[in-house]
């Protein structure tokens, strides 16, 4: 559904295609197969799924608790801290402010400026054209931020200084645009995400009525292993 960023910008994500038939049949499917499995699922509207994880990374964060976001997503490398991490379950890695350094050459207050810099042309956000990663780690070593960056625009010699302070109000609006909310009306009950509860019966149910039947066979030679999970 709509999304406060498309308020913000009507072309933010227009150029992507619509959800294909067969993945929307599939939500539902999926839906069943996670509460078999007692994951809970936190959505609220008007928001994007990003939005949700970096509200839990910032309450987890608060609190004094380790979190590890697993996804591929470059967005959430803004919500990196000494204790939110990102995950790559593909690789089995995790992605800290140190690999955020290696990749990107910045930290992780300087990845919502530098997404605003460069652009997003999966997402639609415009940034300011010219500028790649490389030229943006550049600019925010020397500037720091955003902000300090365009007040300095017009010191900046030849077409970079230039496209800066032509793109002001565009690179401004692609920072609104990346910037994830923290603030998601949510409120998360830890005691339903706790390992453990899964419905084997129900499971492998589900697992032999979708076909997946090695799943399946996992699941019902040992389900004790499944129940006991901590």
């Amino acid at each position: 559904g709509p999304t406060f960023r498309s308020e913000l910008f009507d072309a933010y994500k227009a150029e992507r295609g619509e959800m294909p038939d067969e993945l929307v049949g599939q939500i539902p499917k999926i839906e069943r197969v996670l509460a078999a499995l007692a994951i809970p699922v936190m959505t609220c509207p008007g928001f994007e799924a990003d939005d949700v994880l970096a509200t839990l990374a910032r309450i987890c964060d608060e609190r004094g608790a380790n979190c590890y976001i697993v996804t591929g997503d470059k967005d959430c490398r803004q919500l990196i801290t000494d204790r939110v991490a990102v995950y790559n379950i593909r690789k089995n890695q995790v992605y800290d402010a140190a690999a955020l350094r290696a990749d990107w050459g910045i930290g992780p207050d300087q990845v919502i400026d530098f997404q605003a810099l460069v652009g997003d042309k999966i997402d639609n956000i415009p940034g300011v054209s010219g500028i790649g990663p490389k030229t943006a780690q550049q600019l925010l070593e020397t500037f720091g931020t955003l902000d300090n960056l365009l007040e300095h625009a017009s010191e900046i010699p030849g077409s970079k200084g230039k496209k800066l302070l032509e793109s002001r109000e565009i690179a401004l609006l692609s920072r609104q645009l990346v910037r994830l909310d923290t603030q998601v009306p949510i409120l998360p009950d830890w005691d339903l995400a706790r390992a453990g509860g899964i419905e084997v019966q129900q499971l492998t149910d589900l697992f032999n009525e979708f076909g997946f039947r090695t799943f399946a066979e996992r699941v019902s030679s040992n389900p004790g292993a499944m129940v006991s999970a901590k």
